[in-house]
């Protein structure tokens, strides 16, 4: 409990550093807005970098391996003045929800307890970790908002999901599951994922708000990648169909680009 506790407070005042850092960056850029082109602009070409946090579901196979679990997500979107999105990212997941406890049961004892090499009851803790990188298209559909380059958007992705079962010793006393030996039990499973979401992009006209929030459902056409688990006593290279729904909210730095001043106008 106590290390759980600990970690969540790593984890807490990491993003906590990281959400004032982005502020401080969309404030900084906002002060350059004289002579740029600002979110107004019906027609204006916006690269924007988003960073986000998720709040994921699991569902179908990946239900069976793991609870409810958090993805912070970094990603560079481009909207065009056809009002398309499009872009790349990366997204690590997290969590301490595993189901499949028995997994360490053969190196345990009857009361389910793991001895560690000075003859204690190891430390051993147990985490969902993952990885996913992507391409995203979308449309931005328009809606309320201070300008039209506010509004609902619709994105799909496709990209690589990759997940395991983290397994930690501190201070690596348990020679059962140092890093060469906890590879032999963690279920790394990875393959190409399919994601539709649903959003909401508000970029504000002075350039000092600027978030988006959405929701996504992902499905993962995945496969075991150990040629050997020990518990199993077998390969781990079983087929999977994982998925999840993500309830997603993040801040956007938007990279408007400068007017061209030499530029003439004409209106009819």
């Amino acid at each position: 409990m106590v290390g759980k506790k600990l970690i969540l407070g790593r984890i807490s005042k990491q993003l906590s550093r990281v959400i004032l850092l982005v502020l401080l960056v969309q404030v900084i850029a906002a002060n350059f807005a004289n002579a740029q082109v600002t979110a107004r602009d019906t027609n204006a070409v916006i690269p924007m970098i988003r960073f986000s946090y998720a709040y994921q579901l699991p569902f179908g196979d990946l239900d069976d391996r793991f609870s409810d679990h958090s993805a912070l997500t970094l990603d560079f979107t481009v909207k065009t003045s056809k009002r398309l999105l499009f872009g790349v990212g990366a997204s690590f997941e997290f969590g301490g929800g595993v189901k499949e406890l028995t997994i360490l049961d053969s190196i345990a004892t009857s009361e389910g307890q793991i001895i560690d090499a000075t003859g204690r009851f190891a430390d051993i803790r147990i985490f969902q970790r993952g990885l996913r990188v992507y391409g995203n298209i979308g449309y931005l559909l328009g809606g309320p908002g201070p300008n039209p380059n506010s509004g609902f958007y619709a994105m799909g992705r496709i990209g690589y999901w990759q997940h395991k079962i983290q397994i930690e010793n501190p201070g690596d006393i348990t020679p059962q599951l140092n890093p060469t030996y906890a590879k032999y039990y963690d279920r790394l499973t990875s393959g190409i994922f399919f994601s539709e979401s649903l959003g909401y992009q508000y970029l504000s006209s002075s350039g000092y708000f600027n978030m988006f929030a959405a929701v996504e459902l992902s499905q993962g056409l995945l496969q075991g990648r150990r040629p050997w688990q020990m518990d199993l006593r077998a390969p781990y290279e079983e087929s999977r169909l994982d998925m999840s729904l993500g309830f997603r909210i993040g801040f956007t730095v938007a990279l408007y680009p400068k007017s061209d001043r030499n530029a003439k106008y004409y209106y009819y």
